[in-house]
């Protein structure tokens, strides 16, 4: 679906959903916990604060997609081995073939296997990783704070 006709457009949407929920979602929750810190705990702008905090939690996918790519990470060969299974053994003899590519302007393809993904976590993660813990630790932060109370 993503490249056939139209493809801009549905990646374009995915890529502002993405962003929402990993970007806008976490930070609006961060902001709007410290509005709700900073302001009388009972005032009305508190009290909108807490509630719109609340619905950034529930939206902020910050954390689920630490664990997608931990998961990603880790077990990327079991699915690529699901997927591809043994399709790859016609192609064994030519992939090896240094010779052959490099006649059909593809010597830099030259492989013993024919799909070896090598994952790594790059800096990026620690920087999602240290938000999702700033993110509980906020929240940890307000309940000590505030308590558990109910919204009017």
């Amino acid at each position: 679906m993503l490249h056939g006709g139209g493809s801009n457009a549905v990646s374009a949407i995915m890529v502002v959903y993405f962003f929402a929920l990993t970007v806008v979602a976490p930070l609006l929750e961060f902001l709007m916990l410290a509005v709700d810190a900073f302001s009388s705990r009972s005032g009305r702008i508190a009290r909108r604060a807490r509630m719109c905090a609340g619905w950034a939690h529930s939206f902020g996918c910050l954390d689920v997609l630490f664990i997608v790519v931990g998961a990603l990470v880790l077990e990327l060969h079991t699915v690529v081995k699901f997927n591809i299974g043994d399709e790859c053994e016609p192609f064994g003899s030519v992939m090896g073939d240094k010779t052959l590519l490099r006649l059909a302007g593809l010597g830099f393809a030259a492989s013993t296997s024919c799909f070896d993904p090598r994952p790594s976590l790059a800096c990026g993660s620690a920087a999602v990783l240290g938000a999702v813990a700033l993110r509980w630790a906020a929240w940890r932060a307000h309940k000590a704070m505030h308590g558990v109370q109910k919204d009017d």
